[in-house]
């Protein structure tokens, strides 16, 4: 896991690393630390799907962290941003760059640790793949890449952004993993889809992000519909 620090106080960068070391020693996560000590340092060694988790300062001379936050969040939006701040004034800026945290300096090791173990219970979803066989073959597909499951002539097929792979067991053999993941739900009878990937709903079916209608049960409409909603609300 590469964990970024940017912070232009080398006090503040000391005491972070030392409270990020201390907790993921303790929990046996082995990650690599970098630090920087401005925006624009961080800007030219910024490569997209690097970085894991970025701490960031806001104030900081030439280019806040606001506006670096924001340079990312174009290029990269799965890395996880903690704004650091001595004051809350900008805290309605940061919901426009995602990101999953604000913290007041001086760092409270409790706090910091709460907001810790919520990034790695996210990190290791992302994470988390479906080991399957397809065509004789192992295959391990990460579950944030899974748009939806379904069954075709007999033969279950898990839908991904550019192709589709077919596995060697039944529906509820393969779905069985993906539906304890509360990410996916059963929408209609041998549809298992990531609701991630759900864009909207429109009467019956559900519009996912590469424009793919997936029907809804009629018959279970109303329980899929509050379960979605749900699902929604805790996201934000």
């Amino acid at each position: 896991m590469n964990i970024a620090i940017t912070d232009d106080l080398k006090y503040d960068r000391d005491t972070l690393k030392e409270l990020l070391l201390n907790f993921f020693n303790k929990n046996k996560i082995a990650i690599q630390l970098y630090e920087y000590s401005s925006a624009e340092e961080l800007l030219e060694n910024f490569t997209p799907g690097f970085f894991d988790l970025l701490f960031l300062d806001i104030y900081m001379e030439n280019i806040s962290g606001i506006d670096a936050a924001k340079r990312i969040y174009e290029i990269d939006k799965r890395c996880k941003i903690i704004f650091l701040t001595t004051a809350n004034c900008f805290a309605a800026e940061s919901y426009d760059v995602k990101a999953v945290y604000y913290m007041i300096k001086p760092i409270v090791q409790d706090k910091l640790y709460s907001i810790l173990e919520n990034c790695m219970q996210e990190f290791f979803l992302e994470h988390k793949k479906l080991c399957i066989v397809s065509k004789q073959i192992p295959v391990q597909i990460p579950f944030s890449g899974i748009l939806y499951a379904d069954v075709a002539s007999r033969t279950v097929k898990i839908h991904l952004a550019d192709r589709t792979i077919d596995a060697d067991r039944g529906f509820y053999a393969v779905a069985g993993p993906l539906l304890e993941d509360k990410r996916f739900i059963e929408c209609y009878k041998g549809i298992a889809v990531n609701m991630d990937h759900i864009q909207k709903q429109i009467e019956d079916d559900f519009i996912l992000d590469n424009n793919e209608r997936i029907p809804i049960s009629k018959r279970k409409k109303k329980e899929i519909i509050r379960l979605f909603m749900e699902y929604e609300f805790e996201k934000w």
